[in-house]
Order: structure tokens, then C-alpha cells, then sequence
């Protein structure tokens, strides 16, 4: 069975592409963290995945994650081998994803969450009094 899921940070800033068939495509790779420090640094390393995903999943990439944000990648591992003019062998190992989970995030602009609802809805926070409470203002 190959099924793979890492977790790990997006390296690259996103690019959405579109197939020659108007699908949509994003690659790019996660920086997965080793499990153990590095003796001579003292930080950790990193393994550095590539990965694929299309359609739903590129455009719901492209609109909430960004560049930094730590993902899950569930899919399947691929190994790619060919041959080029030069009759070398070359190989590229990636996943291709069945499912992505953005697990840190923040929006990719700030946006006033109430811009949608016109003036209907006014926010002044940074202009409201302080109010003093006293015991003589409890009940009991």
C-alpha cells in the first residue's frame, strides 16, 4: 500500500499553474524536520520533500497558505525515472497529495472582518472609557 503523510513548513512561495487541460496545479516542497539535533549545530535538520496537488486542493493552497506556514501532506509517494539526450538516468521522488491540512496560517492580508457588512457595522475599540468598579458598586 503507499500511503505517505508528512508534516512540515512551505519553502517556497506559492505558484499556481494550470495544465494544458485548464486544471490546476501547485508544486512546491515542505522542509520536514529530522528528529534528531544536528551534534554540530545544535538545531535540528531538515529533509526537503517535494510535493504536488491539483484542483481543489492547489486553489484552496494558493487562497489560505503562504510561504513559512507549517502543512500536512497526505498522498502517495511517486518516483519519476527518465532519460535525457545524454542518456543519463535521472529521478525525482515526490507526493502526490490526496488531502492537505493547513496547520498554522495567517491571512495573506489583513482584512476587516466586517468590510463585508458595508457601515452597517462600526468598531471603535481603541476609543472606549475605562470604567471603574468599586465594592460599592457590587451587590453584595
Amino acid at each position: 500500500m503507499n500511503i505517505i503523510a508528512i508534516t512540515g513548513t512551505i519553502c517556497k512561495d506559492l505558484e499556481l499553474r494550470y495544465t494544458g487541460n485548464n486544471k490546476s496545479v501547485m508544486e512546491n516542497t515542505l522542509a520536514v524536520r529530522k528528529g534528531i539535533k544536528n551534534k554540530e549545530t545544535g538545531k535540528y535538520d531538515c529533509d526537503f520533500i517535494d510535493f504536488v496537488c491539483f484542483e481543489k486542493k492547489a486553489e484552496y493552497l494558493d487562497e489560505y497558505a503562504k510561504k513559512g506556514d507549517k502543512i500536512e501532506v497526505v498522498g502517495k509517494l511517486r518516483v519519476d525515472t527518465w532519460k535525457d539526450d545524454k542518456e543519463n538516468y535521472h529521478k525525482r521522488t515526490y507526493i502526490v497529495a490526496d488531502s492537505i491540512n493547513i496547520l498554522s496560517s495567517k491571512p495573506k492580508e489583513e482584512k476587516n472582518p466586517y468590510e463585508d457588512f458595508g457601515n452597517s457595522i462600526k468598531t471603535d475599540f481603541d476609543k472606549t472609557e475605562q470604567i471603574k468598579i468599586t465594592s460599592d458598586d457590587l451587590p453584595f
